[in-house]
């Protein structure tokens, strides 16, 4: 590092004890406390970074369980609707928690995030509790996203298949998938 950037360290590190913000040395990087963004956009920090506190990235906090309220088709009545996502960068992990009056074979749901262009021949599944039409599933239902979808697809059973236009309905279950 040059002499000339390390004065100008030097001077934001001062800045920053005047305005009773601590930033700590370590051999592992820099530890700043409370979260600061005086550093700048092309901040590089070679090791670790702590930050004790929320990060916050385009709007939606990292890392944290949220709840969100998407619209669901394939229902005449809900009678539990628990939609929570977690985000770390590109990936969004969503808990889903759906029971109602069935009144369609379909079943969707919008997602927090269009997924990615992830090419033609992929999509992401995933295992999830099932009843259909009041009787518990004895296969595991699923979840489909595909490329650039907004929508995530619910089936009763890992293969696909329809749901009975009728009864009780209920998938309940963990995911994740690549967001655009």
């Amino acid at each position: 590092m040059s002499d000339q950037k390390l004065r100008e360290l030097e001077e934001r590190i001062l800045k920053l004890e005047k305005k009773q913000a601590e930033i700590y040395r370590s051999r592992k990087g820099l530890i700043v406390e409370p979260a600061l963004n005086i550093l700048g956009q092309n901040t590089k920090i070679n090791g670790d970074l702590e930050v004790n506190g929320n990060i916050t990235l385009n709007s939606y906090l990292v890392g944290q369980w949220q709840d969100w309220t998407p619209t669901v088709t394939g229902w005449s009545s809900e009678t539990l609707k628990l939609m929570r996502y977690a985000a770390i960068g590109k990936v969004c992990f969503v808990n889903v928690r759906l029971d109602g009056t069935s009144n369609s074979t379909d079943f969707y749901s919008d997602l927090p995030f269009t997924a990615a262009s992830f090419g033609s021949q992929f999509a992401y599944f995933g295992n999830a509790i099932a009843i259909d039409n009041g009787s518990v599933k004895t296969s595991p239902g699923s979840f489909r996203i595909t490329p650039n979808a907004a929508s995530v697809y619910y089936f009763p059973n890992i293969v696909g298949g329809y749901w009975t236009p009728s009864g009780r309905k209920l998938i309940s279950g963990l995911f994740f998938y690549e967001a655009e």
